[in-house]
């Protein structure tokens, strides 16, 4: 075999070996990057899923019951109120009954 078509042998191998390595590194970019997708999904997606599906109903519960608390808060004051205003009205009552004056 002469020089030059030992040469181009030569050539030829590198060649093959070296579109066997980027067709390598292309579908490992390709695999890179769709588990870099999967990865942010996962990352982005399991907080949400778990908002959406635990915490968002407790949270939702919580609220209601926070808000239960404060009208029932509310209504003591007010029936507070009331005592304290028929109390004084009983007061006068008896003062005026017995004749006390101030």
């Amino acid at each position: 075999m002469p020089p030059s078509h030992k040469k181009l042998d030569e050539i030829h191998v590198l060649v093959r070996e070296n579109n066997k390595m980027l067709h390598k590194m292309r579908r490992d970019a390709f695999w890179g990057f769709v588990f870099k997708i999967i990865m942010w999904i996962v990352i982005l997606g399991v907080p949400l899923y778990f908002y959406l599906t635990i915490f968002q109903p407790l949270l939702t519960e919580l609220f209601d019951t926070l808000e239960q608390v404060k009208t029932t808060g509310q209504n003591v004051q007010g029936t507070g109120a009331e005592f304290a205003l028929r109390l004084q009205e009983i007061g006068e009552y008896f003062r005026g009954f017995w004749g006390v004056k101030e």
